[in-house]
């Protein structure tokens, strides 16, 4: 991935630490894969990342219900937003055929995606 944003910044969207093995916290952020859980409410969104493959995996669901389960590659970058009480997750594609993807983690969970017509 070109696009990374800084370990606090996952933190303070994810609002929780990384999962991470004992093996991976000497490693550069670039080689970890790093594992977020989000709460809200029924709803929890599983994100993996890995940057180094450009490599991510969303699973959204509620209690037992999955709602999106999405395994992305070739991902050129995430970039963290903040726009008045909501926060968001972009990944970004190299593939012009691919819009951002669009990952709301507050108020409330969300996403838009989409593919562009050529």
């Amino acid at each position: 991935m070109e696009i990374f944003p800084e370990e606090h910044e996952l933190i303070d969207i994810f609002e929780c630490e990384p999962q991470l093995t004992l093996e991976e916290m000497d490693v550069p952020d670039y080689y970890k894969q790093w594992r977020f859980i989000l709460k809200r409410e029924t709803d929890v969104l599983e994100f993996d990342i890995e940057p180094s493959i450009s490599y991510v995996y969303m699973r959204w669901h509620q209690e037992n219900k999955v709602i999106i389960e999405l395994a992305l590659e070739e991902v050129y970058g995430i970039e963290i937003k903040k726009q008045g009480n909501s926060e968001f997750v972009l990944l970004l594609f190299h593939d012009e055929r691919h819009k951002t993807l669009t990952l709301r983690t507050k108020p409330y969970i969300s996403v838009v995606w989409g593919t562009a017509k050529t």
